[in-house]
């Protein structure tokens, strides 16, 4: 079982990506698109499911784009926020 198993009802495809991502916190979008068109054929998820799942993780703010890279964006968890106490 691997820490992304415990995401429960995240879709394949985004699950795919983001142990891409946290591989290579930063990818150049030609190296992504190099690696996607792999995916297809290693992990049974269609070119839309890559694409789907890309635009996912983009509205969700895991994924950071700008001209040249798709970056993972770190989070903390809030439960590790101090409290004041």
């Amino acid at each position: 079982m691997s820490s992304l198993d415990l995401l429960g009802d995240m879709p394949k495809a985004e699950r795919v990506l983001l142990k891409i991502f946290l591989r290579n916190t930063s990818i150049s979008k030609k190296e992504f698109e190099k690696i996607a068109r792999e995916l297809p054929e290693k992990k049974d998820i269609s070119t839309e499911e890559i694409k789907k799942a890309l635009k996912a993780l983009l509205e969700r703010e895991w994924l950071r784009e700008d001209n040249e890279n798709y970056t993972l964006l770190q989070r903390k968890h809030r439960g590790s926020q101090k409290k004041g106490f």
